[in-house]
């Protein structure tokens, strides 16, 4: 088994939709590959993708947030190119 350490980070809000594009614009560029995908009706979204052979899940909760959990050094990856993304787009409120 596989004993790489996690992490999760809190992206933001999940009505944010420049959030959505960006981290969505990151993964694609990582050349993510979707593995599996989960929804409910308005409350619950799970995106899992392989990255480079790693495995990173995208959750979208109503009133939590959108976060991403996988190894550290793969999350903190796309959190800084995320970050980095938002620095650069038009102000959000």
């Amino acid at each position: 088994m596989n004993s790489m350490p996690m992490k999760t980070v809190l992206l933001g809000s999940e009505n944010d939709e420049i959030l959505r594009q960006s981290l969505n614009e990151v993964v694609l560029r990582l050349g993510a590959r979707q593995v599996n995908h989960e929804c409910s009706v308005g409350s619950y979204e799970r995106v899992e993708a392989e990255v480079r052979s790693k495995r990173l899940v995208i959750d979208a909760k109503t009133n939590a947030g959108i976060s991403i959990f996988g190894p550290i050094e793969l999350v903190d990856e796309v959190h800084a190119m995320v970050q980095n993304r938002l620095s650069k787009a038009t102000p959000r409120a």
